[in-house]
């Protein structure tokens, strides 16, 4: 595992990269479902992996999660949250990401909520991925550029792709978060793609162009 730092509008963004997916998934499955799981079970409260695991079966007949994922993205505030309330039952993997956190220079000031931050994660050499999690860090820590997709997505809601994202297993909390990055970074395979969702996609590309997203450096720390 590897991390490299990411500016986004002056905020620091940790991108965490895995070698392999099962070990990208485990490592963050609790983080992200305690930032936006559907269950409410889940979402902001403390759960072990293999509660959640009965749960998945349960809800969809089968687990896929490892599989199914390919990045993910939590804003700095729940990453805090979760280190504070599951400190002592973190697993091997989750201590690490920790561990890797606190070498960060600043850290003592982002963990306590003076600057704020977004912790990405996805594999090597997946440059789709990465670029769609740095679309969600720009959400999350640019108001101004959130405002802006807000509006466009308003004003050419595409119906396909929502009810697609909702099918998924995507919480309704983060569908206009999720519609800006896929549209921006690449269709999913099997959602057809409508002419509103190509109008959408011009406009959110103007936006994106005029933020300065359209390319991110990387710093390793």
């Amino acid at each position: 595992m590897k991390c490299k730092v990411i500016w986004v509008n002056f905020c620091p963004v940790f991108y965490f990269q895995f070698n392999h997916q099962h070990d990208l998934c485990f490592t963050f499955l609790r983080l992200q479902e305690f930032y936006e799981s559907p269950c409410g079970k889940h979402r902001t409260k403390t759960f072990s992996i293999d509660e959640y695991i009965d749960w998945h079966l349960k809800k969809f007949g089968l687990f896929n999660y490892l599989d199914k994922w390919t990045g993910f993205n939590i804003p700095g505030v729940t990453v805090a949250n979760f280190f504070r309330l599951f400190q002592f039952q973190l697993t091997r993997r989750e201590k690490k990401i920790f561990n890797t956190l606190k070498k960060y220079k600043s850290w003592p000031n982002i963990y306590i909520g003076k600057q704020d931050y977004c912790v990405i994660a996805g594999c090597n050499h997946d440059s789709v991925t990465l670029q769609h999690e740095l679309k969600h860090a720009a959400f999350y820590l640019d108001n101004e550029y959130a405002k802006e997709v807000q509006k466009e997505i308003t004003q050419n809601k595409p119906k396909v792709l929502v009810n697609w994202l909702k099918a998924s297993g995507y919480d309704q909390s983060s569908i206009v978060d999720e519609i800006n990055a896929y549209t921006l970074t690449g269709w999913p395979e099997d959602c057809r793609v409508t002419k509103k969702m190509k109008q959408l996609k011009r406009a959110l590309r103007k936006v994106d162009k005029k933020y300065g997203y359209s390319e991110q450096k990387n710093y390793s720390f």
